[in-house]
Order: C-alpha cells, then structure tokens, then sequence
C-alpha cells in the first residue's frame, strides 16, 4: 500500500511537468528549400496529442517517433514542408493534467543585401504574451545564442550587433547587424519562449560582393552629383553677393538723395 502511495504521488509530481520541445532539431535546407520541424514532449506518463496547423487548417504529420524510457514516454511529431512563407503552429495537448503548449514557426521575408550594408533582423514580441516570463534569445541556425534578453538582463556577444529598441524589449527584439561581410550570410533564428510556448521567427540573410557595376554606378553618381552640388553652392554664393551688392548700391543712392535734399533745404 505504501509502495502503491508512493508511486501515485510520484505520478501525480511527473505528471505536473509537461517537458516540451518544439522544432528542437528543427532543420533548414536551403538546396531544395525543403524545411523540416520536429515538434516534441519528453518524459511524460501519458502521451499527449500533437497537433499541426497552418493558415488553411489542420495538417498532418510527416513521421512520429514514441520513444519509451522505463516508466516515461517520449514523442516526436515531424513535418516536411515547401511553403516557408507560411506560419505553422504545434499544439501540445495532455489531458491529465490538463496542461497546453504551443509552439509557432515561421520565416520573414529574406533579405539581400551586399558587403558593406547593415541589416534589421525583425523579432516582433507578441502583446499577447506576458513580457515578465519570456526569454528573447538569437542564434545561426543550428549554433548557441549570440543574443539573449530577458526582464532582468540582457547580452549581446558581437559589437556588430546592436538592438533597434534599447529601452523597449517588451515588445520589440529586433537587432541591427552592421558591416555586413560574405560570411554573416546565414539563417538566423529569433526564439521567443516562456514555460507553454515558443515562437521561432527565421530570418534568411544573404550578402553578396559589391559589383563592378554598382561600384561604377557609386562612383559615377558621385562624379555627376558633386559637380552639381558643387555648382549650385557656388551660384547660392554668387546670388547672395550680387543681392548685397544691390542693396548697398541702394543704400548708396538714398544717401546721396538725401544729402541733396539737405542742401537744397539749407540753400
């Protein structure tokens, strides 16, 4: 009996716990633009229900895998997806106790810019969410956060990297990456988590070599417009000395007028 005791109360403690992981090796493949998202529950009593969904629906799963592990189960639920513009969304059901978890993957428009370029990587944080119990994280696809922000501390490892809003996380987690070079084309992944969700917002970011042809196009632009610059500076010069030039002649002419006057008077 109290063996029995024991192991309901240590069902019960486990049970409370729903460890979830969505699109934990989530994988980006860029060649044939097929992206793959796993979306997990690990060591739980009961095997929760995970559903799929996008803006049309309900979808199905790509593969499940149910691990079990003594008394504890796991779950993977995958899908393979084409349409990276779509958002998708993993629901996490476990009904004792009745707990929900979600998790939201999507990619922003790609960016394409060239060496020498900064670029906006946009995290926008929900207004739904309690700011108090997120954590904003960045990171390359598949690397450890090179960013992090939450309502006690924030981090960021690279100078090149800046946030667009200093003073308001809350709802904006956006960061700036500057000096752009060859080797920052990646996909880089804004996670922003608390204990019953997590949305993944991807960003694809290439840069290419400036060209010889936009160099060319710089140095023309700069070879036609400081002329012209240059050439209404001057004629901003020229009117406004002429304009003096006038109005001292004026002034001149009404001096004299006025001597004349003055002479006439005294005659």
């Amino acid at each position: 009996m109290k063996d029995l005791l024991m192991f309901f109360v240590h069902f019960i403690l486990l049970s409370l716990i729903l460890t979830v992981s969505a699109f934990k090796n989530f994988s980006l493949n860029r060649q044939n633009t097929t992206t793959r998202l796993e979306c997990a529950a690990w060591d739980v009593h009961l095997l929760p229900s995970i559903t799929w969904s996008d803006a049309s629906g309900i979808i199905n799963e790509t593969n499940r895998t149910e691990v079990k592990t003594d008394r504890l189960m796991s779950v993977i639920s995958e899908i393979n997806i084409t349409n990276s513009s779509q958002v998708y969304q993993c629901q996490i059901h476990n009904s004792v106790p009745n707990l929900n978890w979600t998790g939201i993957w999507n990619m922003t428009d790609p960016l394409n810019k060239v060496e020498g370029d900064e670029a906006v990587l946009q995290c926008d944080i929900p207004h739904s969410l309690n700011v108090k119990n997120i954590r904003v994280t960045w990171s390359v696809a598949g690397k450890k956060p090179f960013a992090c922000v939450d309502n006690i501390s924030e981090m960021l490892e690279n100078s090149r990297f800046s946030w667009v809003s200093v003073n308001n996380h809350q709802t904006n987690a956006s960061i700036i990456l500057k000096n752009l070079k060859i080797s920052d084309s990646e996909d880089y992944v804004c996670n922003i988590s608390s204990h019953d969700y997590m949305q993944l917002r991807v960003t694809s970011l290439t840069v290419a070599k400036v060209t010889t042809d936009k160099m060319e196009n710089r140095y023309r632009y700069e070879f036609i417009s400081l002329p012209i610059i240059a050439a209404i500076c001057i004629g901003i010069g020229i009117g406004i000395y002429c304009f003096r030039r006038t109005r001292k002649g004026m002034n001149g002419n009404n001096q004299s007028s006025d001597s004349t006057e003055m002479d006439q008077l005294n005659s």
